[in-house]
């Protein structure tokens, strides 16, 4: 294989395109430019038009790499090659290199082992698969009780499964506190599960035929049968049925005992950082993935920053979700980009890939000074900073803060100004995601676009851009359209809610 380094950096005349192989990343092709159309969207993945004039091994899922005037300025994946009536014109559509990541991940797993590995899990009722384990109400208090819940994303739904003494403490992710029987009246059968600051020691009891296990607590019996976490089945294992101590009885409806402990690798966003688990889960299924064929050992990833964030995935079904579109999730919502890098100083070249929070370089891009065309404001302000959930039981409220955080404190300073919206939900443990997904959908439509000559900004990079009123934004730069023209042009990434909340007043 040509030296890539050599390739890459060797020919500053004209405009190139280098063609690797997506599997082991080896130099397929170098191909002169005749005609291009390259966006780069991180919001809408648009894709970008590259024509050549020379016919070539690539194929799709294959990766590209753009230099214009000695710069490297579009990361590429190919979608498809095509060419009309065998004329010597290739048109290569392409995306964005994230990508490569278009792909169903698993988020949550079910463990089948005789010993339960540390980690993060959801108990999930063999007798109602539709419900896990969780806090009542995401209480933090001590003897809150226990329950069977809907699966709903929250905090209160995952434990951490610790080592002790040969044995396990469970402890509830959302509160910090240990799963435990009210009043530590662990003989005492039909007694209620709560969580308490030092918990008790449990065992997990492994049914390699139905791949389930029993949950036991250690050291305890009752008429020298063990004791197991059990749902009260007269509450038909619906929402809210409580969890209760209960014999070993593996005749009398033993399923209500029985749980598939589901691992999760959700609360790496939550305690470490979501660059952390993005890393994470691109390791695990592109460069360690158990199944050597699909590993891409050419890639490396960096998680420069860690950026702790109360949120979890969204759009998880089974257990199941895609990669890419969460990706592009972090950008929009969490400042989160990607930097690609070739590092060739080892015996293959590598893709280095750096995961981190916006911390480039402010640009600062005057309208009246500089030599700009193009430029467009599009204005939308409309949102909902505050939702009122009525729930059968309590009323919640969640509140927008100015930099698209949420909080319940209504007292909060960086509260967000706009519209207030009430909802309805029969559950409690509902309130905050139904809550979350009204905020969420607020339509933060304040873009500015413009072209500039001249002048490359890639993808992410914070501007300060005064406009011909005077006033000054902070935004990135979340799109840039390329073509063989001298001027870039630009799409600012939505002004975040401080410009929204200054525009509301000012109407006001």
């Amino acid at each position: 294989m040509a030296n890539s380094k050599t390739i890459l950096y060797n020919r500053q005349d004209k405009n190139f395109m280098w063609v690797f192989d997506h599997k082991d990343f080896s130099v397929i092709d170098i191909l002169e430019i005749a005609e291009y159309d390259i966006t780069m969207d991180e919001e809408t993945n648009a894709t970008s038009r590259i024509i050549v004039n020379k016919e070539t091994r690539a194929a799709a899922n294959d990766i590209v790499v753009f230099k214009k005037n000695n710069t490297i300025i579009f990361w590429g994946v190919i979608q498809q090659i095509n060419n009309s009536s065998g004329e010597k014109v290739y048109e290569y559509i392409c995306r964005y290199f994230t990508n490569l990541f278009d792909q169903s991940v698993v988020l949550e797993q079910n463990i089948i082992s005789a010993t339960v590995p540390a980690g993060y899990y959801r108990f999930i009722s063999v007798a109602n698969t539709n419900g896990n384990v969780a806090v009542k109400e995401s209480s933090t208090d001590n003897n809150a009780l226990v329950q069977v819940w809907s699966i709903n994303g929250l905090k209160n739904g995952v434990w951490e499964v610790i080592p002790s003494n040969g044995h396990y403490k469970i402890k509830n992710v959302n509160s910090g506190k240990y799963l435990d029987v009210l009043n530590k009246a662990y003989t005492t059968m039909g007694k209620e599960f709560c969580q308490t600051a030092d918990g008790a020691l449990f065992d997990f009891i492994f049914n390699s035929e139905g791949c389930y296990y029993n949950i036991a607590i250690a050291g305890q019996t009752y008429q020298n049968k063990r004791i197991m976490v059990s749902i009260d089945d007269s509450y038909s294992l619906g929402e809210g049925t409580k969890l209760q101590t209960w014999y070993q009885d593996d005749t009398n409806n033993p399923g209500a005992r029985q749980f598939y402990l589901q691992k999760t690798t959700e609360p790496i966003i939550w305690n470490t950082g979501i660059e952390d688990f993005l890393k994470l889960q691109i390791d695990s299924n592109f460069i360690n993935n158990e199944d050597t064929f699909v590993n891409r050992d050419y890639l490396q990833i960096v998680a420069e920053t860690h950026t702790k964030k109360d949120a979890g995935v969204p759009d998880v079904e089974n257990g199941i979700y895609n990669l890419h579109t969460f990706m592009t999730n972090c950008t929009q919502y969490y400042n989160v980009i990607y930097e690609f890098k070739m590092d060739t100083s080892g015996n293959k070249p590598k893709i280095i890939i750096t995961i981190k929070t916006k911390t480039m370089d402010t640009e600062l891009i005057d309208v009246k000074a500089m030599a700009i065309t193009d430029y467009d404001e599009v204005f939308d302000t409309d949102i909902v900073s505050k939702v009122i959930v009525i729930t059968s039981t309590k009323v919640y409220k969640l509140f927008l803060k100015t930099n698209r955080e949420t909080t319940e404190n209504q007292s909060d300073q960086d509260r967000a100004d706009g519209r207030t919206e009430v909802i309805y939900v029969e559950n409690y443990d509902e309130a905050n995601q139904s809550a979350l997904d009204i905020i969420n959908s607020n339509q933060y439509n304040h873009n500015i676009s413009f072209s500039l000559k001249d002048k490359y900004l890639p993808i992410g990079t914070p501007i300060k851009i005064k406009t011909k009123s005077g006033t000054v934004y902070d935004t990135y730069i979340s799109s840039v359209a390329i073509t063989d023209s001298s001027f870039y042009s630009y799409q600012c990434g939505n002004i975040r809610i401080t410009l929204i909340e200054k525009l509301l007043k000012e109407r006001k």
